[in-house]
């Protein structure tokens, strides 16, 4: 957040010079409010000259004396950093960030990054429209494999800590038939092969015997971040800015302290040119 001062009153201000009866206009924009008078080339762009200045700042003062000019002070947001989804399409739209624990001495911040990703009205029919391979791409995860035919899944919570999440193959997580937890209803697995995928969370309901909903959930919480730690730190990565859930950029006028707030990332698409949802969060 910047503050700005600004000097508000009725302007611009008429001064005359007693021995030649010439009129000066100063405008409110030539006035510092540290000074309450105009700086040293400001007086040469108006013309006033040095042995006028003195009375002339005189007037200044008294008018701010007056309540006649008065300095306001007004906070204005600038981008602390910008953020984008880390993959193109809507999936990047259930990506919100929260921003807490601020401090400004020395500057700090913790966030928490969450992705929620929910598919309702799913079936194993490979027939069906709503078919559980075909719906849930793009997201958090993905069918890696299902039988033909396909038991309906049990509900229940689920990790994706079975495997993978090496860097070469997704983290997964085998969900088992509602009917007998040792038969293979699919496999889950991660559209990344990053380690983050092994925290994914997926939760499972059901409405028996054919349609169920589920959601995928992942949660990042980086804290202590400095303004030096930016990209990566908040990113999720050892170095650079794009991370498991969003890209993280700086602004024109550099890295800044963000507010405390909560954004939610917008814009995404899955038009053929698919493009990431994205934010500027605000210091």
């Amino acid at each position: 957040m910047a503050m700005f001062t600004t000097v508000i009153g009725n302007g611009p201000v008429e001064f005359t010079d007693r021995a030649t009866g010439k009129q000066f206009s100063i405008p409110l924009s030539f006035i510092k409010p540290d000074l309450q008078a105009p700086e040293s080339s400001g007086w040469v762009t108006l013309g006033i000259s040095p042995s006028l200045q003195p009375e002339a700042t005189n007037w200044l003062k008294y008018l701010f004396v007056q309540g006649v000019l008065t300095v306001s002070t007004t906070s204005i947001s600038r981008p602390a950093f910008l953020l984008k989804a880390a993959q193109a399409g809507v999936m990047g739209n259930n990506i919100k960030v929260e921003f807490t624990d601020v401090v400004a001495d020395p500057p700090a911040f913790a966030a928490k990054i969450t992705a929620i990703d929910t598919f309702a009205g799913l079936s194993v029919d490979p027939t069906a429209p709503n078919f559980v391979q075909t719906v849930l791409t793009p997201g958090l995860v993905q069918v890696k494999t299902i039988p033909d035919p396909a038991p309906f899944p049990a509900a229940g919570t689920y990790i994706l800590d079975e495997g993978g999440g090496d860097g070469i193959t997704p983290a997964f997580r085998t969900i088992p038939s509602a009917d007998d937890p040792t038969v293979t209803a699919f496999v889950l697995e991660a559209t990344q092969t990053d380690a983050t995928g092994n925290g994914i969370q997926v939760t499972i309901t059901s409405t028996p015997p054919t349609i169920f909903t589920l959601q995928a959930r992942l949660e990042q919480n980086p804290t202590d971040i400095s303004l030096s730690d930016l990209p990566a730190k908040l990113a999720g990565v050892a170095r650079g800015g794009v991370g498991y859930l969003i890209e993280v950029s700086a602004p024109t006028s550099g890295f800044a302290l963000p507010t405390a707030s909560t954004i939610y990332l917008k814009g995404g698409t899955n038009t053929q040119a698919a493009t990431p949802a994205q934010a500027t969060t605000f210091s």
